[in-house]
Protein backbone atom coordinates (compact mmCIF):
# COMPACT_ATOMS: atom_id res chain seq x y z
CA UNK A 1 0.00 0.00 0.00
CA UNK A 2 1.03 3.59 -0.83
CA UNK A 3 1.18 6.10 1.70
CA UNK A 4 -2.17 7.87 1.59
CA UNK A 5 -0.80 11.54 0.11
CA UNK A 6 0.14 10.02 -2.99
CA UNK A 7 -3.72 7.97 -3.52
CA UNK A 8 -5.29 11.45 -3.35
CA UNK A 9 -3.16 13.68 -6.22
CA UNK A 10 -6.43 15.67 -7.03
CA UNK A 11 -6.89 17.45 -3.31
CA UNK A 12 -5.32 19.96 -2.26
CA UNK A 13 -2.45 20.23 0.31
CA UNK A 14 -4.51 21.31 2.79
CA UNK A 15 -7.07 18.85 2.40
CA UNK A 16 -4.99 16.13 2.18
CA UNK A 17 -3.69 17.31 5.81
CA UNK A 18 -7.23 17.45 7.10
CA UNK A 19 -7.98 13.95 5.82
CA UNK A 20 -5.20 12.69 7.65
CA UNK A 21 -5.41 13.99 10.79
CA UNK A 22 -9.42 12.88 10.80
CA UNK A 23 -8.30 9.34 9.62
CA UNK A 24 -5.94 9.11 12.25
CA UNK A 25 -8.05 10.04 15.11
CA UNK A 26 -10.02 7.30 13.80
CA UNK A 27 -7.18 4.83 14.21
CA UNK A 28 -5.82 5.03 10.34
CA UNK A 29 -1.78 5.03 9.80
CA UNK A 30 -0.71 5.30 6.71
CA UNK A 31 1.13 2.18 5.78
CA UNK A 32 4.27 2.05 3.31
CA UNK A 33 4.87 -0.44 0.87
CA UNK A 34 8.66 -0.95 2.51
CA UNK A 35 7.24 -1.48 6.05
CA UNK A 36 7.95 -5.14 6.87
CA UNK A 37 6.62 -6.82 9.87
CA UNK A 38 8.49 -7.08 13.23
CA UNK A 39 8.15 -9.50 16.24
CA UNK A 40 9.57 -9.69 19.36
CA UNK A 41 10.66 -12.69 21.25
CA UNK A 42 8.82 -13.31 24.14
CA UNK A 43 5.43 -12.65 22.29
CA UNK A 44 5.69 -13.87 18.80
CA UNK A 45 8.03 -16.57 19.24
CA UNK A 46 10.46 -18.14 22.33
CA UNK A 47 13.92 -18.67 22.69
CA UNK A 48 15.24 -22.43 23.02
CA UNK A 49 17.30 -22.97 25.99
CA UNK A 50 19.04 -26.16 25.17
CA UNK A 51 19.73 -25.43 21.73
CA UNK A 52 20.87 -27.75 18.73
CA UNK A 53 22.36 -26.45 15.69
CA UNK A 54 21.28 -27.76 12.63
CA UNK A 55 23.96 -30.25 11.32
CA UNK A 56 23.99 -27.87 7.69
CA UNK A 57 25.45 -24.66 9.17
CA UNK A 58 24.65 -23.38 5.49
CA UNK A 59 21.17 -23.19 5.43
CA UNK A 60 18.32 -22.45 8.01
CA UNK A 61 16.83 -25.43 8.98
CA UNK A 62 12.91 -24.76 9.83
CA UNK A 63 10.94 -28.25 11.71
CA UNK A 64 7.56 -28.77 11.99
CA UNK A 65 6.39 -29.97 15.00
CA UNK A 66 2.86 -32.14 14.23
CA UNK A 67 0.74 -34.63 15.56
CA UNK A 68 -1.80 -36.83 13.21
CA UNK A 69 -4.29 -36.32 15.20
CA UNK A 70 -4.27 -33.11 16.06
CA UNK A 71 -7.35 -31.04 14.19
CA UNK A 72 -4.89 -27.58 14.19
CA UNK A 73 -1.98 -29.61 12.38
CA UNK A 74 -4.54 -30.91 10.29
CA UNK A 75 -5.59 -27.42 9.34
CA UNK A 76 -2.10 -25.91 9.20
CA UNK A 77 -1.15 -28.00 6.11
CA UNK A 78 -2.23 -26.47 3.31
CA UNK A 79 -0.31 -23.58 4.55
CA UNK A 80 2.84 -25.02 5.53
CA UNK A 81 2.78 -26.77 1.94
CA UNK A 82 2.16 -23.38 0.27
CA UNK A 83 5.12 -21.88 2.40
CA UNK A 84 7.72 -24.75 1.32
CA UNK A 85 6.55 -23.73 -2.36
CA UNK A 86 7.93 -20.42 -1.67
CA UNK A 87 11.28 -21.04 0.17
CA UNK A 88 14.59 -20.76 -1.57
CA UNK A 89 16.12 -24.51 -0.71
CA UNK A 90 19.50 -23.27 -1.13
CA UNK A 91 18.67 -21.02 2.03
CA UNK A 92 16.31 -22.93 3.96
CA UNK A 93 16.24 -26.89 4.72
CA UNK A 94 12.85 -28.27 6.07
CA UNK A 95 12.16 -31.09 7.85
CA UNK A 96 9.20 -32.67 10.18
CA UNK A 97 9.32 -33.49 13.69
CA UNK A 98 6.49 -36.12 14.75
CA UNK A 99 5.23 -35.28 18.68
CA UNK A 100 5.82 -38.40 20.69
CA UNK A 101 4.21 -36.63 23.92
CA UNK A 102 1.97 -39.97 25.09
CA UNK A 103 1.30 -43.20 23.41
CA UNK A 104 -1.66 -42.34 20.56
CA UNK A 105 1.18 -39.85 19.69
CA UNK A 106 3.89 -42.34 19.30
CA UNK A 107 2.41 -44.51 17.10
CA UNK A 108 1.29 -41.84 14.89
CA UNK A 109 4.99 -40.48 14.78
CA UNK A 110 5.88 -44.24 13.99
CA UNK A 111 4.02 -44.27 10.84
CA UNK A 112 5.16 -40.75 10.11
CA UNK A 113 8.64 -42.68 10.51
CA UNK A 114 7.75 -45.71 8.64
CA UNK A 115 6.29 -43.89 5.76
CA UNK A 116 9.88 -42.24 5.38
CA UNK A 117 11.83 -45.83 5.76
CA UNK A 118 9.41 -46.47 2.63
CA UNK A 119 10.40 -42.93 1.09
CA UNK A 120 6.58 -42.32 1.00
CA UNK A 121 6.43 -38.94 3.06
CA UNK A 122 5.59 -36.41 0.61
CA UNK A 123 2.79 -38.66 -0.64
CA UNK A 124 1.28 -40.54 2.32
CA UNK A 125 1.74 -37.35 4.82
CA UNK A 126 -1.80 -35.86 3.32
CA UNK A 127 -3.01 -39.07 3.07
CA UNK A 128 -2.43 -40.14 6.43
CA UNK A 129 -4.22 -36.61 7.81
CA UNK A 130 -7.43 -37.42 5.46
CA UNK A 131 -7.58 -40.88 6.58
CA UNK A 132 -7.93 -39.64 10.46
CA UNK A 133 -9.89 -36.44 10.01
CA UNK A 134 -11.88 -37.06 6.41
CA UNK A 135 -12.53 -40.84 7.03
CA UNK A 136 -12.77 -41.34 11.07
CA UNK A 137 -9.55 -43.94 10.47
CA UNK A 138 -7.74 -43.64 14.29
CA UNK A 139 -4.88 -45.15 12.94
CA UNK A 140 -3.83 -46.75 16.34
CA UNK A 141 -4.03 -50.27 16.15
CA UNK A 142 -0.97 -52.43 14.01
CA UNK A 143 -3.52 -53.90 12.07
CA UNK A 144 -5.34 -50.93 10.83
CA UNK A 145 -2.10 -49.42 9.89
CA UNK A 146 -1.13 -52.34 8.11
CA UNK A 147 -3.94 -52.10 5.90
CA UNK A 148 -3.61 -48.84 5.19
CA UNK A 149 -0.06 -48.91 4.02
CA UNK A 150 -1.26 -52.31 2.28
CA UNK A 151 -3.80 -49.44 0.45
CA UNK A 152 -0.71 -47.64 -0.78
CA UNK A 153 1.00 -50.44 -2.20
CA UNK A 154 3.16 -51.65 0.53
CA UNK A 155 3.02 -55.39 0.97
CA UNK A 156 2.04 -56.60 4.98
CA UNK A 157 5.87 -58.23 5.66
CA UNK A 158 7.64 -55.36 4.42
CA UNK A 159 5.56 -53.00 6.94
CA UNK A 160 5.46 -55.46 9.62
CA UNK A 161 9.53 -55.38 8.92
CA UNK A 162 9.57 -51.72 8.86
CA UNK A 163 6.94 -50.41 11.61
CA UNK A 164 8.98 -51.96 14.66
CA UNK A 165 12.40 -52.15 13.35
CA UNK A 166 15.16 -50.54 15.37
CA UNK A 167 15.62 -48.01 13.07
CA UNK A 168 11.91 -46.59 13.48
CA UNK A 169 12.97 -46.95 17.30
CA UNK A 170 15.81 -45.14 17.07
CA UNK A 171 14.45 -42.38 14.98
CA UNK A 172 11.81 -42.15 17.60
CA UNK A 173 13.93 -41.96 20.70
CA UNK A 174 15.71 -38.91 18.96
CA UNK A 175 12.40 -37.05 18.43
CA UNK A 176 10.95 -37.35 21.73
CA UNK A 177 14.89 -36.36 23.43
CA UNK A 178 14.87 -33.08 20.72
CA UNK A 179 11.19 -32.34 22.04
CA UNK A 180 12.39 -32.90 25.97
CA UNK A 181 15.17 -30.25 25.33
CA UNK A 182 12.87 -27.69 23.53
CA UNK A 183 10.79 -28.11 26.18
CA UNK A 184 7.94 -28.23 23.82
CA UNK A 185 4.98 -30.18 24.60
CA UNK A 186 1.73 -29.21 22.36
CA UNK A 187 1.29 -28.69 18.46
CA UNK A 188 1.74 -27.39 16.02
CA UNK A 189 4.81 -25.59 16.29
CA UNK A 190 7.41 -24.54 13.79
CA UNK A 191 11.01 -24.67 15.26
CA UNK A 192 13.58 -22.67 13.48
CA UNK A 193 17.22 -23.76 13.37
CA UNK A 194 16.66 -25.41 16.63
CA UNK A 195 16.94 -22.27 18.42
CA UNK A 196 13.68 -20.51 18.02
CA UNK A 197 9.87 -21.89 18.10
CA UNK A 198 6.65 -20.23 17.58
CA UNK A 199 2.84 -21.62 17.49
CA UNK A 200 -0.43 -20.01 16.25
CA UNK A 201 -1.23 -19.15 19.34
CA UNK A 202 1.96 -17.03 20.07
CA UNK A 203 2.04 -15.94 16.86
CA UNK A 204 -1.68 -15.04 16.33
CA UNK A 205 -2.59 -17.49 13.34
CA UNK A 206 -1.56 -19.31 10.86
CA UNK A 207 -0.87 -17.09 8.77
CA UNK A 208 1.74 -15.19 10.75
CA UNK A 209 2.99 -18.05 12.19
CA UNK A 210 4.46 -18.79 8.99
CA UNK A 211 5.37 -14.75 8.96
CA UNK A 212 6.88 -14.93 12.27
CA UNK A 213 9.17 -18.13 10.95
CA UNK A 214 10.21 -15.72 7.81
CA UNK A 215 10.86 -13.26 10.11
CA UNK A 216 13.22 -15.60 11.94
CA UNK A 217 14.80 -17.60 8.81
CA UNK A 218 15.56 -13.75 7.84
CA UNK A 219 17.44 -13.02 11.16
CA UNK A 220 19.28 -16.30 11.09
CA UNK A 221 20.92 -15.77 7.88
CA UNK A 222 21.58 -12.47 8.42
CA UNK A 223 23.54 -13.63 11.73
CA UNK A 224 24.84 -16.38 9.58
CA UNK A 225 26.17 -14.13 6.81
CA UNK A 226 27.85 -12.07 9.47
CA UNK A 227 30.23 -14.23 11.12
Amino acid sequence: MYPIIKCLPNLAVGKILWLVIFLMGLGFHPVYADSAPTFEEGTHYQKIRMAHPPEDASRVQVSEVFWYGCPHCYKLDPAVQAWRQQIDNDQVVFDRLPATMNRQWKIHARIYYTAESFDMVERLHPLIFSAIHEKGQKLLKEKEIASFFAAQGVERDRFDDTFNSFAVETKLTRATRLLSDYAIWSVPVMVVNGKYWTSPSLAGSYDNMMLVVNYLIDQESQASAGH
